[in-house]
């Protein structure tokens, strides 16, 4: 089920993708947009050129504070710039948009060019789409590329986009062009096993295509790729929070009371439980928080040599009231883009 968008906010998404358009910047609705602008899913894709990200994102931040919104939180990889805000005082779920120039990418290869995927897009009601071929390919490969698996969800909307036959071959022209092999449909198996196979062909395909046919191209996009994910783990928009409570079960309840109420603003929430320790839970809480994780840790008292929490609550003294602000505050504290 999608999340209904208000008046303000449908009014605020067309007053964002007019001065887009009156300014030149290029962008695309990814995809779940069938119900837009009555509603979105969980959050809104929209691609644009990496040349003209920091300009769209300046111009989000612009419309916001003229809307009398607030940006809530951000997350800042590489290839995206997700971003959690609120056009209304009265709105208690902020909106989740993701300016995402790398839907076409892993670690900074393309296997699918931008002037391409611009060049050849379409329109659902008067939004710009990508073609339905290039949102297959999206659709198909990103989850294999980046986490080594098959969304088994987008297998049917795959099927439906490439029921033209023009599609279809030029799915699979992109994606031999791509990874020198045609791909289609029915080469991703619903077997984890199979599915982890194809990725590791998929990534040395595209990554042997990339350095033969543009070598210091690829070098430098990689190069920056890594640099950016530096940034993320040195910067990481995740929080970690202990929660102590000498009653295991009000502690459990009050941490998972805080991920109801907070979890929409993370990619994902994640208890971490009492028996994680040392070097473990350091690595776990280091590498999780650079993905935008939302990590709690129920305690009995502060623990000598576990990793410092960002925030440390007392279960049985701060209400959840409080707690929502105490993490409204650090996440405004991390929060650069509307400086």
């Amino acid at each position: 089920m999608g999340r209904p968008l208000s008046e303000k906010e449908q009014q605020f998404f067309g007053s964002l993708f007019q001065r887009f358009d009156a300014l030149g910047i290029e962008w695309l609705l990814l995809r779940n947009y069938e119900q837009f602008p009555r509603e979105i899913g969980k959050d809104l894709d929209i691609y644009f050129r990496f040349s003209q990200l920091a300009q769209a994102l300046a111009v989000f931040a612009e419309v916001v504070r003229e809307q009398s919104g607030a940006i809530v939180h951000l997350h800042e990889r590489s290839y995206f710039r997700a971003v959690w805000f609120v056009v209304d005082d009265a709105q208690e779920i902020p909106l989740h948009v993701d300016f995402y120039p790398g839907a076409f990418t892993w670690h900074g290869l393309s296997f699918l060019e931008e002037k391409q995927v611009f060049s050849e897009k379409t329109c659902f009601s008067r939004y710009p789409i990508p073609r339905p071929a290039h949102e297959a390919l999206s659709l198909a490969v990103i989850a294999l590329l980046w986490g080594g698996f098959f969304r088994e969800v987008y297998r049917q909307r795959i099927e439906t986009l490439l029921t033209d036959e023009r599609e279809r071959r030029v799915f699979e022209e992109c994606s031999c062009t791509a990874f020198g092999f045609v791909a289609t449909p029915d080469s991703f198996p619903a077997n984890r096993g199979e599915q982890r196979r194809i990725s590791k062909t998929l990534r040395t395909a595209l990554r042997q295509h990339a350095y033969r046919t543009a070598p210091f191209r690829a070098l430098v996009a990689q190069i920056h790729y890594w640099f950016h994910e530096l940034r993320a783990h040195l910067h990481p928009p995740g929080v970690h929070i202990d929660i102590a409570s000498s009653d295991p079960a009000a502690g459990e309840q009050f941490a998972r009371q805080l991920a109801n109420n907070v979890g929409s603003l993370f990619g994902e929430t994640k208890i971490l439980g009492a028996d994680l320790a040392g070097l473990r839970l350091k690595w776990i809480v280091w590498r999780l928080k650079a993905s935008n994780f939302l990590l709690i840790r129920t305690v009995s008292s502060r623990t000598p040599g576990s990793p410092r929490p960002d925030l440390f609550m007392d279960a049985q003294s701060m209400s959840g009231d409080e707690a929502l602000c105490a993490i409204r505050s650090l996440l405004k504290k991390k929060r650069r883009l509307d400086g």
